[in-house]
């Protein structure tokens, strides 16, 4: 599975592609929007407005970050997350 980072007007989007796994994306998105993960500084949890998942096609998924976040934070996030 590939990752990638990108800044957009609204915050931060993250891209997988290739074996994505869905129940692991939707899982790591309902751990931190419920506080139960351990990824994320607070700070940085505390600029996030919404935290949603779009399936974009078969293999490919994004997850949309609303809020005055930075690509730096959320790529630091992703790799200390132990769900993916």
């Amino acid at each position: 599975m590939q990752k990638s980072v990108s800044k957009t007007t609204q915050g931060v989007d993250i891209n997988f592609t290739g074996s994505v796994d869905k129940a692991k994306i939707f899982k790591m998105v309902e751990n931190c929007s419920q506080g139960q993960c351990d990824c994320m500084q607070e700070d940085t949890k505390r600029k996030i407005k919404e935290m949603k998942v779009e399936e974009l096609s078969e293999g490919e998924m994004k997850i949309v970050l609303t809020g005055d976040i930075d690509k730096s934070e959320i790529e630091e996030a992703i790799k200390h997350s132990k769900v993916i």
